[in-house]
């Protein structure tokens, strides 16, 4: 099994063994991208002092500020992005990635 298989169910056992409504939250947030890894479905994302580590949902999509649809193969160092998550008993899940304006490639 894949560590995205696992990641995958893990977080689905957790989605469904949170049976108490008032637990979820819809969450945004934003950051530039440190570092992507498509074939894992996560991406690394500093905002401010912190690091973010964003799960793309399997049924998750990636966009440009326009609306066109991109890959987590398109995001690169210095993307700034922002994102729209479901947390659920400290399991962050990312339901959509917008990429703001991409790093300046020198």
């Amino acid at each position: 099994m894949t560590p995205r298989v696992s990641l995958i169910l893990a977080l689905a056992l957790a989605r469904a063994s949170d049976s108490d409504a008032g637990t979820f939250r819809a969450a945004r947030g934003a950051g530039h991208v440190v570092s992507a890894k498509p074939e894992d479905g996560v991406v690394l994302v500093e905002c401010g002092r912190d690091l973010v580590l964003l799960v793309l949902a399997s049924d998750g999509v990636v966009r440009d500020g326009g609306g066109a649809t991109l890959t987590l193969d398109d995001l690169g160092a210095g993307d700034v992005v922002e994102w729209l998550a479901e947390r659920r008993a400290g399991i962050i899940m990312v339901a959509e990635i917008t990429r703001l304006s991409a790093a300046a490639v020198a």
